[in-house]
């Protein structure tokens, strides 16, 4: 692939911006390799501005609000120079197409039967699994009586009938 102005980067149909466009820059890539990797200019860095771009105003300015007034591709994965100018290009491009995608808006829609039904089943296993952490209750009629006869003293809630029927056979058999 060269690099002179006839290369387009494509876009979708009727919209490819010229590789002249691009301000290339290269470094020396680092890291380990000897030599050759801190002899040779292989790291490419290529920005395009986007404020620059003769397109429509209206696919312009969607490309400013999603990405901003320039757009940055840093590419030194491989050794040699033409190779990561390639890698950034269709980086760059891929980067603009993704960048003009419109999402289709969702179309809401009624759960299924089968759905709620899960959702249903969820939550009362849910519920039997909370209920199940708690201790048990003690019934109140029966725990209420429990101390009664273990203490013999009417609770303080009591009314007098409650006390007379309790308490009942006890004065009778004391008289």
């Amino acid at each position: 692939m060269a690099f002179g102005k006839d290369e387009y980067l494509y876009i979708k149909a009727g919209f490819r911006i010229p590789v002249s466009e691009i301000l290339w820059r290269f470094n020396p890539s680092g890291g380990p390799g000897g030599q050759h990797a801190n002899r040779s200019n292989t790291r490419v860095e290529a920005e395009l501005d986007l404020t620059q771009l003769e397109v429509n105003q209206e696919v312009k300015n969607l490309l400013l609000k999603r990405l901003g007034e320039n757009v940055r591709v840093v590419e030194d994965s491989t050794r040699s120079q033409t190779r990561n100018r390639k890698k950034a290009t269709h980086r760059l491009e891929k980067i603009i197409i993704d960048a003009l995608k419109i999402d289709k808006k969702r179309k809401p829609t009624n759960p299924t039967r089968s759905s709620n039904e899960k959702r249903l089943e969820d939550k009362k296993r849910r519920g039997l699994l909370k209920a199940g952490r708690k201790p048990p209750e003690l019934r109140k009629d029966h725990y209420s009586k429990l101390v009664r006869k273990t203490i013999k003293v009417a609770p303080i809630f009591w009314t007098s009938e409650e006390v007379k029927s309790y308490f009942s056979p006890t004065l009778a058999s004391a008289t």
